[in-house]
């Protein structure tokens, strides 16, 4: 990758090559055991000791820095110099066998992300967006995707779809494009969601995935991609590269108020 005036090259570089040794040391050695947590979400030893494995790594070049991750750090507010980790995004689909899944890592300095790196190992696939520099994919740039009519748009969906308001609005959605776009499709595991609309293998992202370790590596990468971000009643964000999409939404919003 050609980065240019890049100051945190050191720091991008110790994250991917952390990434990818917990993956070949502790993530494809499988499951010895998993646990419900508080929140009804599943949590392996994998997803623990990737974590642990990642944050040791930078804490033994960075020793003053914070953490706010999933399994060990989930109340640590962000500040200068925080690193926000998903261990396995998609945990469910990893015990399950399905390849959805990945880990999400954004490094946060200045009130400001300055890189987040998605790796799907069953694709494959290392995603790494940094400040004004772009998407990169196995060290390959990314193009921002083209606009597409509204009857061409492919439509993703994540969430937990846990209450009553989240599930009304998603099918609010739904049903008022229903027959107006491609296709919908809902995919468990916010990693493939967001690296496949960053590629151009969808148009329109709906996401209601609120903790930091869930979002915001894949929104800043939409950020460099140039993506549109809709908030929707509060409860869902949209984020589309279709400029028809975008105008159907805002007309709904509009329609509603």
């Amino acid at each position: 990758m050609k980065l240019n005036n890049f100051s945190y090259k050191k720091e991008l570089n110790l994250a991917t090559r952390a990434i990818l040794e917990a993956t070949k040391k502790i993530t494809f050695k499988g499951i010895e055991h998993l646990k419900v947590k508080r929140d009804k979400t599943i949590a392996t030893n994998v997803d623990e000791n990737v974590e642990k494995y990642i944050i040791n790594k930078i804490l033994a070049m960075f020793p003053n820095d914070n953490f706010v991750s999933e399994e060990e750090n989930a109340n640590n507010q962000l500040k200068n110099r925080s690193w926000i980790i998903d261990p396995i995004d998609g945990t469910n689909t990893f015990v399950k066998g399905y390849p959805n899944w990945g880990t999400q890592l954004a490094f946060f300095v200045d009130n400001d992300i300055k890189f987040s790196i998605i790796y799907i190992p069953k694709y494959n696939e290392m995603y790494v967006a940094v400040k004004n520099n772009g998407v990169w994919v196995n060290g390959k740039k990314v193009n921002k995707p083209e606009s597409n009519a509204l009857n061409m748009c492919c439509v993703e969906w994540v969430g937990k779809l846990c209450d009553k308001l989240e599930l009304k609005t998603f099918a609010d959605l739904f049903m008022h494009f229903n027959g107006k776009v491609m296709f919908n499709q809902y995919i468990w595991g916010a990693c493939v969601d967001f690296t496949n609309l960053v590629s151009g293998k969808c148009d329109t992202l709906i996401s209601s995935v609120q903790t930091a370790w869930d979002f915001m590596p894949g929104e800043f990468m939409l950020k460099e991609q140039g993506a549109t971000i809709i908030e929707f009643n509060n409860i869902v964000k949209i984020y589309t590269f279709s400029k028809n999409y975008e105008k159907e939404v805002k007309k709904l919003i509009k329609g509603n108020k």
